[in-house]
């Protein structure tokens, strides 16, 4: 942990290097927009960059990736930041000035959010956020598989739990939007609201590119939309340990019960679907 000194110079250092940032980005969104504005927001590893990517090739004028927008976890992943601890602080930053222009406003936008099979998708986190729950000096690159295994199943409730109560921590008390009062067509995978001043589309990221291309062509009102993929974890650098991990580790069941009982999991997916996450990741 960093001194207040050392704190200080940090934050100090960011904002000297980032005011033209961060002041454009402020009038630009003070301002009127040429379109309703897309804002990709979920909890991180379930497809979100893919897309968000895709609306920046077809150089949607007004289009943000988020994965928090509650003002108590901004700030404590700011502090967390200040700290010395691996956090994107400008993505902090960012979802900050949109709180206080789109969302003081009331600016209506046009939201997309998706969820995944959660014990996939915390396998993916694990990776892409190795430096905040390794032991010091560990290192992928020197962990076995069963070395990893353990690791993986010796991280806090919190992380596990994390996908399961994601919407009722961030997106409930942010948008005054109960996911769960919305009833999801499991079978088709994605559905589509308005509640207030948002548009919302919904979908399982295990519904085919083909798909989600189309509902989100429809969505955003552009045929040229595609997805493209990025910060996929089969093509990073941990790639052969994530493979490995996926091969190797099996969850018994009561974990599984906890995962896919839960209120997340039977709301979003099909008997069939658990079904086959169940045989996935168990013992037997």
């Amino acid at each position: 942990m960093l001194n207040w000194y050392q704190r200080t110079r940090r934050r100090l250092a960011y904002f000297k290097d980032t005011i033209g940032w961060r002041a454009r980005l402020y009038m630009k969104l003070s301002r009127p927009l040429p379109v309703t504005p897309v804002l990709v927001y979920q909890m991180g590893k379930v497809g979100s960059s893919s897309i968000f990517h895709s609306l920046v090739a077809i150089e949607y004028p007004v289009t943000y990736h988020v994965h928090t927008l509650h003002p108590q976890r901004l700030q404590q992943a700011m502090d967390a930041w200040a700290n010395g601890q691996p956090h994107e602080y400008k993505d902090m930053h960012r979802a900050l000035i949109i709180r206080r222009t789109l969302f003081r406003r009331g600016v209506p936008m046009k939201i997309i959010a998706m969820v995944r099979d959660p014990i996939a998708r915390n396998i993916s986190d694990y990776f892409e956020n190795f430096e905040h729950w390794k032991y010091p000096n560990m290192s992928l690159d020197t962990l076995t598989a069963d070395e990893m295994v353990a690791h993986f199943k010796s991280l806090p409730p919190d992380f596990h739990q994390f996908p399961l109560i994601w919407f009722d921590i961030e997106f409930k008390p942010t948008l005054d939007i109960d996911i769960y009062a919305h009833e999801f067509p499991k079978d088709v995978g994605y559905t589509r609201f308005q509640q207030g001043n948002y548009d919302i589309l919904l979908y399982k990221s295990e519904i085919s590119l083909d798909t989600q291309e189309r509902i989100i062509q429809d969505f955003i009102e552009r045929p040229d939309f595609k997805v493209i993929m990025s910060n996929v974890s089969s093509q990073k650098t941990y790639a052969q340990a994530y493979k490995a991990l996926k091969q190797n580790i099996r969850f018994d069941d009561d974990f599984l019960d906890m995962m896919y009982t839960s209120k997340y999991a039977q709301h979003f997916y099909t008997d069939e679907e658990l079904a086959q996450f169940r045989a996935r990741w168990g013992m037997s």
